[in-house]
């Protein structure tokens, strides 16, 4: 892909980080990924009674790894130049 610095470049950086994320989340919550599992630190009862204690998403490894995976091109070598910092930009944005 060539990056020219507009708009719609920006958008493909964000959509391509979140989709990489919200992939990986959910492959690890499905017990389809061998290093990460369900995120099970979230409890709690609902207004209602309900309690919560089952396999939530790992959006936490999600993240991670999109930010590891997506942004390698961009952090190699010590890549600082102004389009560098952008595309990491656009990326965390799509992550976040």
């Amino acid at each position: 892909m060539r990056d020219n610095g507009t708009r719609e470049s920006a958008f493909v950086h964000a959509i391509s980080a979140a989709g990489v994320a919200h992939s990986v989340t959910r492959a690890c919550s499905s017990g389809d990924l061998n290093k990460c599992g369900c995120d099970r630190s979230v409890r709690g009862t609902s207004a209602e009674g309900f309690q919560w204690s089952g396999c939530s998403d790992n959006v936490a490894y999600g993240t991670t790894f999109s930010a590891e995976f997506v942004d390698a091109r961009d952090r190699a070598k010590g890549a600082r130049s102004p389009r560098s910092l952008m595309n990491l930009h656009n990326n965390n944005a799509g992550r976040m």
